[in-house]
């Protein structure tokens, strides 16, 4: 009997080999069809690069235009104010709350980089010279 069982569970392996060795070649795919598969990852991770470098650039942009536009009347040059995390909000979106009070800190630290407020006594003047005319002049001289 013993002989039997052991003729049984080798006609069970060996039908079970096959019929993974029959799965692994249904597994299996041409070279053509891997191929293209390949070239269209290759192509997916090309147009994931591009769209990453065009979302940094754009991110970039914004960050400096919130600057200049927070920041642009306290500062000489809205670039002298370096981008940080810190004057982001949650959604790493500018704050512009947070750009002003680090553009009034900056301006502390260095004041020769702010922006001239108030009267800098230079420029035209009108202090009514405009309407002295040459001939009121020598009348009344």
């Amino acid at each position: 009997m013993s002989d039997d069982a052991t003729d049984t569970d080798t006609a069970t392996q060996t039908d079970e080999g096959t019929q993974e060795g029959q799965e692994d070649a249904a597994t299996t795919f041409d070279l053509p069809y891997v191929q293209n598969l390949r070239q269209e990852a290759a192509t997916n991770r090309v147009a994931a690069k591009d769209a990453t470098e065009r979302a940094d650039a754009l991110s970039t942009r914004v960050r400096e235009l919130a600057i200049t536009v927070h920041a642009g009347d306290m500062l000489q040059d809205s670039t002298d104010l370096p981008w940080s995390e810190d004057l982001a909000d949650e959604g790493g979106m500018p704050d512009a709350d947070k750009i002003a009070a680090a553009a009034e800190a900056f301006i502390k630290v260095k004041p020769h980089l702010a922006r001239a407020r108030g009267d800098v006594q230079q420029g035209f003047r009108d202090d009514g010279l405009a309407n002295i005319s040459l001939v009121e002049a020598l009348r009344s001289a």
